[in-house]
């Protein structure tokens, strides 16, 4: 994961579901936990951008590779092993739970969680 203008990029080999993602999280499916956790799974995984299914989609005529795309369009440098991953998700973190700028933010917590779901 890097930070960029605020984003954050998150590297994924698979996205889970939110019954996977609040299991993981050990969040009760009917409690308020719940409800909050929607906010954070809908930040995460449903407002992101993933920039591999971007690039596919419209800049691989304009960018010779994902590496150029990333460097040159977004601004980003990336290690090789996580360009491997099938989803990097660029996210604008505007939930505070999330802001790594507030104090006691769970992102680390959620990312260590999220590692499950990484192929290595």
């Amino acid at each position: 994961m890097r930070k960029k203008n605020n984003s954050l990029l998150l590297h994924l080999d698979s996205i889970p579901t939110f019954e996977e993602f609040s299991a993981q999280m050990k969040v009760s499916p009917n409690g308020f936990g719940s409800i909050v956790l929607r906010y954070v799974y809908r930040n995460i995984f449903i407002d992101s951008d993933d920039l591999l299914e971007e690039y596919n989609k419209y800049y691989s005529v304009e960018y010779q590779t994902f590496c150029a795309f990333l460097s040159k369009k977004i601004g980003v440098e990336i290690a090789p092993t996580e360009i491997e991953a099938k989803h990097i998700l660029r996210i604008d973190p505007w939930f505070t739970l999330l802001d790594p700028i507030y104090d006691n933010n769970f992102l680390e917590m959620i990312i260590g969680h999220l590692g499950v779901h990484r192929e290595n």
